[in-house]
């Protein structure tokens, strides 16, 4: 395993650029990932139908591929090779993890953005997470490992989900702007609460966690083998439209694709490379 670094690839560029007989200027530009409240505090009770509330011990998640560029039709001016992976509990006050940075851009917006989560492979490096938590992403060939807790009343229960899903999110419109001698950012967005949606297709899911509840034994630890094996092919809800999804865990690892945002609530083009089957 290599020793954990930073991992960062920039496009040099002009320093000063015309704009109207003048000069704009030049700035930084950084990429970070964050979890948001829901990830490094837990999802509340009131965001569920059903009354459950979420409390995440690890969240890991590897990206790799990501490209900033001021729209659609020009070259990225930050581009990253390789992987990192970090754990989104990690407390970031707002701020997020770094993940990228490139000096010396055009002071101006940058609103197009591309991002994949896919496997961990072998050279994997650490954003923040730790030696131990990439070893383990690694050798489970992990997109998403997440790690946790489900209350409601006095019921708790467990989860320990490993995903192996690949998704690029694409064309994400980014709203960061570098000004003259600032800073923009570009932040990768994370919505857990989405893997608990009821509908792949609706667009108002609601989310709930009563079906998943239900698939424990009864030793309070809820398997991706307990979720395989509840059927919602005749559910009123959770609705797959055209994917090949008839189990609440294929459910669940579809709704992965979904997670990924741009600058909050931002949105991407979501291309799906591998459904984790």
């Amino acid at each position: 395993m290599q020793t954990p670094r930073l991992l960062i690839l920039t496009v040099g560029l002009v320093a000063l650029s015309a704009c109207s007989g003048g000069e704009v200027g030049t700035g930084t530009l950084s990429v970070t990932i964050y979890g948001e409240n829901y990830i490094e505090n837990g999802i509340p009770p009131e965001v569920f139908v059903d009354g459950w509330a979420i409390d995440f011990d690890q969240f890991l998640i590897t990206v790799e591929g990501i490209s900033v560029a001021k729209d659609a039709s020009s070259m990225p001016v930050l581009e990253t090779a390789g992987q990192q992976i970090f754990d989104l509990t990690e407390h970031s006050n707002g701020a997020g993890h770094q993940v990228a940075q490139a000096d010396g851009v055009d002071a101006t917006a940058y609103g197009n953005a591309a991002y994949r989560v896919a496997p961990a492979k072998i050279d994997a490096l650490a954003g923040n997470a730790s030696l131990a938590q990439v070893e383990a992403m690694v050798k489970g060939g992990w997109s998403m490992y997440l790690e946790g807790s489900a209350t409601k009343g006095s019921k708790v229960v467990t989860f320990h989900w490993g995903f192996k899903t690949a998704t690029d999110f694409t064309d994400c419109a980014s709203t960061a702007r570098v000004e003259p001698d600032g800073t923009g950012t570009v932040q990768l967005t994370i919505h857990a609460d989405h893997l608990f949606f009821d509908s792949l297709v609706s667009t108002t899911p609601d989310d709930t966690f009563d079906l998943i509840a239900a698939a424990d034994d009864g030793d309070g630890e809820i398997t991706a083998d307990e979720l395989s094996n509840v059927d919602i092919t005749t559910l009123a809800n959770y609705q797959v439209g055209n994917a090949d999804v008839t189990n609440l865990w294929d459910f669940l690892k579809a709704q992965t694709h979904t997670m990924g945002h741009i600058d909050g609530e931002g949105h991407c083009h979501i291309i799906v490379i591998d459904s984790g089957k």
